[in-house]
């Protein structure tokens, strides 16, 4: 057998432990006995150990993922000898012309995003802004990607604490980057996790159920027939996230929302019903806000705000027209564009 990693770290040992269950690699826990005897000071480390032969597959599962510890500290797996660290993965990916390094809000964000797959635009922008600045409050994100809308709502938002969880490794290596690189990480945490876990689990890598004024999501716009599927390992757990239906994503915000706290989503109109009819379960006092692409055009996205726990009526807004004849942003837009500014629907 080989050692896969070593750490004192007892909430990041079951949670690497969990995700090995779950890719059905069989492992072995070491020094057990030796830790129980020394006792709650947490100094003396206990082993995984994992066969030979699924030794590689392990180590490709979970190295570099970063999660948030107990002790408000990021942990990492144990790095072989030889392996990048995480600024270097980053150099290196940026040096191969995997991501991109784009402009939002007028220049106050910077942000590196997968030149392919999954990336960040208007939604986002909208989404963000969609959240009002009320001061000292808690936010959390669900699905962060490269974590634009965790920033923006933290850019505006200045005394704002904003939690974001995200399900690909990759992603959240890209999101505490840039983190960092705009100067956020005293109020902006990144956990690795995946949200369709039973909230107990979720709780150990520090997300707090009913202690978010605000939760956000931009769920994948996706049909499940339509979907394909990966046989990469580092891939798998994400398609899974993928996999799952709305009714997972709003179960999960729901268990994270304080009493009385608000969610904000944003979908494609086609699918408001389905929205509607999963959000008013828990949410009363919904807000919805129709997006059309160009005046005279149907709607084609929706943003959908709502209060836990309210029975106050549904309210349809004045919708925004995001481009005028010319394909230019309409002058609303343009303003959230340019600067961490808040949509007045819902101020």
């Amino acid at each position: 057998m080989k050692e896969l990693l070593s750490t004192n770290d007892v909430v990041f040992l079951s949670y690497v432990e969990d995700v090995l269950r779950q890719e059905g690699i069989d492992y072995a826990l070491f020094d057990t006995n030796m830790s129980v005897i020394e006792g709650s000071i947490g100094i003396l480390p206990r082993r995984i150990m994992v066969s030979d032969e699924c030794y590689e597959d392990a180590y490709q599962m979970i190295k570099g993922q970063m999660i948030k510890g107990a002790n408000g500290q990021l942990k990492g797996v144990l790095e072989c000898e030889g392996q990048e660290t995480k600024s270097q993965e980053m150099m290196a990916l940026l040096d191969q012309d995997e991501l991109t390094d784009d402009l939002f809000l007028g220049g106050a964000l910077k942000i590196y995003q997968p030149k392919k797959g999954f990336r960040s635009g208007i939604d986002a922008i909208l989404l963000a802004a969609s959240v009002p600045d009320h001061g000292s409050m808690r936010v959390l994100e669900a699905g962060c990607g490269a974590g634009v809308v965790s920033l923006a709502i933290a850019q505006r938002c200045k005394t704002a604490q904003v939690d974001a969880i995200e399900i690909e490794q990759i992603n959240t290596q890209i999101a505490q980057a840039n983190v960092e690189r705009n100067g956020l990480q005293e109020r902006v945490s990144i956990f690795l996790g995946d949200l369709c876990d039973p909230v107990t689990k979720l709780e150990l890598l520090g997300l707090k159920r009913n202690s978010y004024d605000f939760v956000v999501a931009n769920p994948p716009f996706y049909d499940e027939g339509a979907m394909r599927f990966s046989s990469d390992p580092l891939r798998r757990r994400a398609k899974r996230a993928m996999a799952e239906t709305l009714e997972e994503w709003v179960r999960f915000l729901t268990a994270m929302a304080a009493p009385k706290g608000v969610i904000s989503m944003i979908h494609r109109a086609e699918k408001l019903d389905e929205v509607l009819s999963v959000l008013t379960r828990r949410f009363g006092g919904v807000k919805v806000l129709p997006l059309f692409p160009k005046p005279g055009e149907p709607a084609n996205r929706v943003i959908v705000q709502g209060v836990k726990g309210s029975r106050a009526p549904m309210v349809l807004l004045q919708g925004v027209v995001l481009h005028d004849e010319q394909g230019h942003y309409c002058a609303q837009v343009k303003d959230l564009c340019a600067g961490p500014n808040g949509l007045k629907q819902f101020t």
